[in-house]
């Protein structure tokens, strides 16, 4: 009697022990450093594998990061226990058969980031975001496909996506199945499978899901972006500023300065302008001057007689007004007057050899350029401001012809 009991219970001893031999692992986050990839971060001191159910749920940090070199595998993984827990991901992740949860502890805070580049696959039909307290999932960038995936699954939590960029791929969206759940959507886009066109309208109209935080538009289609499935994007509330008014000089002018300045109104709702200024009467992008806050442009000294063409684009977050081309004409300038009042006077005999030559002012002439010599029309003797000019030690009994 003895000896059967002895015997029944090593068989049960052998059978409990064959049945934990056949569960998966239950590994914690227990860090020195953030790296994901280092093993002894781990309480199994190995870098956890797809048959590894993750815990990382007792706040400890450094939170743990997989960077961008780094492809991580999992069963599960649960994120979150209290006060705080976060796993930002640049790299590849990839669970299998068990639960991925964020926030899975009443009371929990946590955050799962995904960066540019990144890349995660969850093998589990369900992922809980917010599963009992309060987590978010927050896209930058890279992309994200699951099945199911349920935000603010128990009473109490308090779930929200942020998709600020990179692409989320998921059968079913479920927002505040028995708690809070959010989303909002920047530069991201939300894929879904099926016609998902009522589901997504419900949202938007309890405000559950919301564009650039409520300033926005949520748009969304089914089989036309991506075939059988649902597409949801968001576009940026506001509108463009308006177009720019007040050109000086103003549209058509003439005779303007050569180092005439442009300047305009600023236009409602603008934060900076793009200036064009040249001679092609159609200005594009070999006009463009550059951006600026500023609501004047100096051009710089420019050709008399010329026409300018000039635009003004406003700016905003919510895109650009294009300008309407203005031009000017700038100042024609006349030829001096001829110069006058010779001396010695034009004929004159019998001068001294060593004799200076002078002129009168013309009006409206700047400089002279004096010609001198024994034949016509004289040698070029420069360009000078002065009203004389001294030709040196002349020969007796010889005709000089002067001109300027």
């Amino acid at each position: 009697m003895n000896t059967y009991k002895k015997t029944f219970c090593l068989a049960a001893v052998v059978l409990v022990l064959g049945m934990a031999g056949n569960a998966s692992a239950l590994v914690w986050w227990w860090p020195g450093t953030s790296d994901w990839a280092t093993a002894s971060n781990w309480s199994t001191s190995a870098v956890p594998t797809s048959a590894d159910d993750l815990r990382i749920d007792e706040g400890n940090t450094p939170y743990a990061v997989i960077d961008a070199n780094t492809t991580a595998y999992a069963k599960g993984f649960y994120l979150g226990g209290s006060p705080t827990d976060n796993l930002t991901i640049y790299g590849s992740l990839t669970t299998y058969s068990a639960n991925v949860a964020i926030a899975h502890d009443t009371g929990g805070t946590s955050t799962l980031y995904v960066k540019s580049g990144a890349s995660v696959t969850i093998g589990k039909w369900l992922m809980h975001v917010a599963d009992k307290g309060t987590g978010t999932l927050d896209m930058e960038g890279g992309t994200w496909t699951a099945s199911t995936i349920r935000v603010g699954s128990n009473s109490g939590s308090v779930g929200h996506i942020q998709l600020d960029g990179g692409t989320l791929n998921a059968s079913t969206l479920e927002l505040g199945v028995n708690g809070t759940g959010t989303m909002d959507i920047e530069a991201g886009t939300l894929i879904l499978d099926g016609n998902d066109i009522p589901t997504i309208n419900s949202e938007v109209s309890s405000g559950d899901l919301t564009a650039y935080g409520g300033s926005g538009t949520i748009n969304v289609d089914y089989n036309v972006t991506n075939a059988g499935k649902t597409t949801v994007t968001a576009s940026a509330g506001g509108s463009p500023p308006d177009q720019v008014t007040g050109a000086s000089p103003s549209d058509g002018a003439i005779s303007q300065a050569i180092t005439v300045d442009i300047s305009w109104s600023a236009a409602t709702g603008a934060d900076d302008y793009d200036a064009y200024f040249g001679t092609d009467a159609t200005p594009d992008a070999g006009e463009l001057k550059g951006n600026q806050a500023g609501l004047s442009y100096e051009p710089g000294t420019l050709s008399n007689a010329t026409t300018y063409y000039w635009r003004i684009d406003s700016n905003n977050s919510n895109g650009t007004t294009t300008g309407n081309v203005w031009s000017f004409t700038t100042v024609v300038v006349s030829p001096p007057d001829q110069v006058t009042g010779a001396s010695p006077s034009d004929g004159a005999t019998n001068q001294a050899i060593t004799v200076d030559i002078s002129w009168s002012a013309a009006t409206g002439a700047d400089n002279y350029d004096v010609y001198f010599g024994e034949s016509s029309p004289g040698t070029s003797q420069g360009n000078q401001a002065g009203l004389t000019f001294d030709p040196g030690t002349l020969t007796n009994d010889t005709t000089y012809l002067l001109a300027y």
